[in-house]
């Protein structure tokens, strides 16, 4: 199980880029790199969840789950996950989402 009273006190999800190196640096100077696209990491199973423009390719986003009538909770998760988180929060937090 997940501590998700410590993902209470975070704000929004981290965006991690992806950079793909385009010419090796060496001793006295630093890689090119070019950022291919942006990511979150999934609150649920830890894998990327890549920032899709395109609706149709998503795999899954930013979720807004409210647990009191004036707190959210903001999580990054997969379409697959998303069943599964909220069967647990249910249970920790006692309520019906």
């Amino acid at each position: 199980m997940k501590n998700w009273k410590n993902l209470e006190l975070r704000r929004s999800p981290v965006k991690n880029p992806y950079y793909r190196i385009e010419i090796e640096g060496g001793p006295t100077h630093s890689s090119k790199k070019k950022m291919e696209y942006e990511y979150y990491i999934c609150d649920f199973c830890g894998e990327k969840i890549k920032i899709e423009k395109d609706i149709e390719k998503r795999t899954g986003g930013v979720v807004r789950i409210p647990i009191t009538s004036h707190k959210n909770l903001v999580l990054a998760l997969h379409n697959r996950c998303l069943k599964s988180t909220l069967a647990e929060i249910n249970k920790i937090y006692g309520i019906n989402v």
